[in-house]
């Protein structure tokens, strides 16, 4: 599991994992109409299945 610190809110952020307390795609610049702008949101998401090449 990957987790971060929201400092402004001094709250956990779980990245991966099954745990969805918080929504992190709105730390992300994310385009349906451009894949690779969805990168480094899976790399992070998925990060429990080492993950280290994505292709589209």
């Amino acid at each position: 599991m990957l987790v971060g610190l929201d400092y402004k809110n001094n709250e956990l952020i779980f990245f991966s994992g099954n745990v969805f307390k918080t929504c992190v795609l709105n730390l992300f610049e994310l385009d349906l109409n451009t894949p690779n702008t969805f990168t480094k949101y899976l790399k992070i998401k998925l990060f429990n299945y080492d993950i280290n090449n994505l292709f589209f």
